[in-house]
């Protein structure tokens, strides 16, 4: 965390994200499909402190989806994807 000003902060992240499939169906049958899937992940955001506690934040983040997929997916049509997070942030005691 890098505070900038009052009550400010700039933070930055990275890590690898695993997904486990359950189950695949297509228009009613099951797929075979490998149980796992791997992305590399990377995130920066800002926080502003509310009050002792809690936050507001604001964290775009960017995925590389690794694991290649036969099922049509947004993923196998480009492994690139970008979301963005934002909302209150409460710290556990």
């Amino acid at each position: 965390r890098l505070p900038i000003g009052s009550g400010v902060a700039l933070y930055a992240g990275a890590g690898v994200l695993g997904e486990y499939c359950l189950t695949a169906t297509l228009n009613g049958e099951k797929q075979e499909e490998r149980p796992f899937q791997f992305a590399l992940e990377a995130h920066m955001g800002t926080s502003y402190s509310l009050d002792e506690g809690y936050e507001l934040y604001f964290e775009p983040n960017f995925s590389w989806y690794l694991t290649k997929t036969e099922l049509q997916t947004i993923r196998s049509a480009g492994p690139f994807s970008t979301s963005f997070r934002f909302g209150v942030r409460v710290a556990l005691p």
